[in-house]
Protein backbone atom coordinates (compact mmCIF):
# COMPACT_ATOMS: atom_id res chain seq x y z
CA UNK A 1 0.00 0.00 0.00
CA UNK A 2 3.23 2.59 0.88
CA UNK A 3 3.96 2.04 -2.35
CA UNK A 4 0.90 3.13 -4.09
CA UNK A 5 0.85 6.73 -2.50
CA UNK A 6 3.69 8.30 -4.68
CA UNK A 7 2.08 6.85 -8.12
CA UNK A 8 -1.31 8.59 -7.03
CA UNK A 9 0.41 11.69 -6.27
CA UNK A 10 2.22 11.58 -9.42
CA UNK A 11 -0.89 10.65 -11.55
CA UNK A 12 -2.88 13.43 -9.71
CA UNK A 13 -0.37 15.69 -10.76
CA UNK A 14 -0.49 15.10 -14.46
CA UNK A 15 -3.87 15.22 -13.89
CA UNK A 16 -4.74 18.80 -12.76
CA UNK A 17 -1.35 20.26 -14.89
CA UNK A 18 -2.72 19.40 -17.93
CA UNK A 19 -5.24 21.57 -18.10
CA UNK A 20 -3.53 25.10 -18.78
CA UNK A 21 -5.08 27.98 -21.32
CA UNK A 22 -5.10 27.41 -25.04
CA UNK A 23 -6.35 30.85 -26.17
CA UNK A 24 -7.92 33.60 -24.51
CA UNK A 25 -9.01 37.71 -24.19
CA UNK A 26 -7.16 39.53 -21.65
CA UNK A 27 -10.26 40.31 -19.23
CA UNK A 28 -7.62 42.72 -16.73
CA UNK A 29 -4.10 44.25 -16.54
CA UNK A 30 -2.31 45.25 -13.48
CA UNK A 31 1.06 46.46 -11.97
CA UNK A 32 1.74 44.93 -8.68
CA UNK A 33 4.48 47.90 -7.53
CA UNK A 34 7.72 46.85 -5.71
CA UNK A 35 7.85 45.80 -2.15
CA UNK A 36 9.68 44.68 0.78
CA UNK A 37 8.32 42.07 2.99
CA UNK A 38 9.18 41.30 6.61
CA UNK A 39 8.66 37.40 7.26
CA UNK A 40 8.93 35.51 9.73
CA UNK A 41 11.03 32.02 10.14
CA UNK A 42 10.27 29.34 13.29
CA UNK A 43 13.54 28.11 14.43
CA UNK A 44 13.32 25.69 17.62
CA UNK A 45 15.47 25.64 20.46
CA UNK A 46 14.57 22.84 22.99
CA UNK A 47 11.69 23.20 24.17
CA UNK A 48 10.76 26.76 22.81
CA UNK A 49 10.40 28.42 19.43
CA UNK A 50 12.15 31.69 18.27
CA UNK A 51 10.63 33.68 15.59
CA UNK A 52 13.83 35.58 13.61
CA UNK A 53 12.59 38.11 11.26
CA UNK A 54 14.15 38.25 7.95
CA UNK A 55 13.07 40.59 4.59
CA UNK A 56 11.81 39.57 1.34
CA UNK A 57 11.83 42.06 -1.93
CA UNK A 58 9.15 41.36 -4.64
CA UNK A 59 10.28 43.26 -7.95
CA UNK A 60 7.65 44.85 -9.69
CA UNK A 61 5.14 42.59 -11.38
CA UNK A 62 3.28 43.22 -14.75
CA UNK A 63 0.18 40.63 -14.95
CA UNK A 64 -2.58 39.85 -17.00
CA UNK A 65 -5.81 37.79 -15.99
CA UNK A 66 -6.65 35.59 -19.18
CA UNK A 67 -10.13 34.14 -20.05
CA UNK A 68 -10.29 31.28 -22.69
CA UNK A 69 -10.79 27.55 -23.56
CA UNK A 70 -8.07 24.96 -22.65
CA UNK A 71 -7.39 21.84 -24.80
CA UNK A 72 -10.55 20.33 -23.64
CA UNK A 73 -12.64 23.24 -24.75
CA UNK A 74 -13.52 24.26 -20.70
CA UNK A 75 -13.49 27.54 -19.93
CA UNK A 76 -10.75 29.03 -17.87
CA UNK A 77 -9.44 32.50 -16.15
CA UNK A 78 -5.57 32.21 -15.40
CA UNK A 79 -3.00 34.92 -14.35
CA UNK A 80 0.05 35.50 -16.03
CA UNK A 81 3.31 37.55 -14.94
CA UNK A 82 4.56 39.42 -18.29
CA UNK A 83 7.74 41.50 -18.81
CA UNK A 84 7.56 44.91 -19.26
CA UNK A 85 7.74 45.04 -22.95
CA UNK A 86 4.90 42.13 -23.07
CA UNK A 87 3.03 43.82 -20.68
CA UNK A 88 3.17 47.38 -22.79
CA UNK A 89 1.72 45.40 -25.55
CA UNK A 90 -1.47 44.56 -23.87
CA UNK A 91 -4.34 45.45 -23.93
CA UNK A 92 -8.23 44.45 -21.78
CA UNK A 93 -10.16 42.47 -25.13
CA UNK A 94 -6.87 41.50 -27.04
CA UNK A 95 -7.54 37.94 -28.16
CA UNK A 96 -4.18 35.93 -27.70
CA UNK A 97 -2.60 32.61 -27.97
CA UNK A 98 -0.23 30.78 -24.97
CA UNK A 99 2.91 30.03 -26.80
CA UNK A 100 3.07 26.65 -28.13
CA UNK A 101 -0.41 25.69 -28.08
CA UNK A 102 -2.02 27.18 -31.26
CA UNK A 103 -0.55 27.85 -34.87
CA UNK A 104 -1.53 31.49 -34.68
CA UNK A 105 1.00 35.04 -35.31
CA UNK A 106 3.89 34.96 -33.02
CA UNK A 107 3.52 38.17 -32.19
CA UNK A 108 0.06 37.37 -30.07
CA UNK A 109 1.68 34.66 -28.00
CA UNK A 110 3.14 34.96 -24.38
CA UNK A 111 5.00 32.39 -22.73
CA UNK A 112 3.76 30.44 -19.81
CA UNK A 113 5.85 30.62 -16.55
Amino acid sequence: MIRAVPVVIIVLLLVTSCHKLESGVVVQRWVEPEQDIMMFMPISTGKSTILVPYWVHDDTDYCVRIHGTDADGEERTETYYLDPAQFDTMTVGRMLCVKGLCDEDPNEEINRK
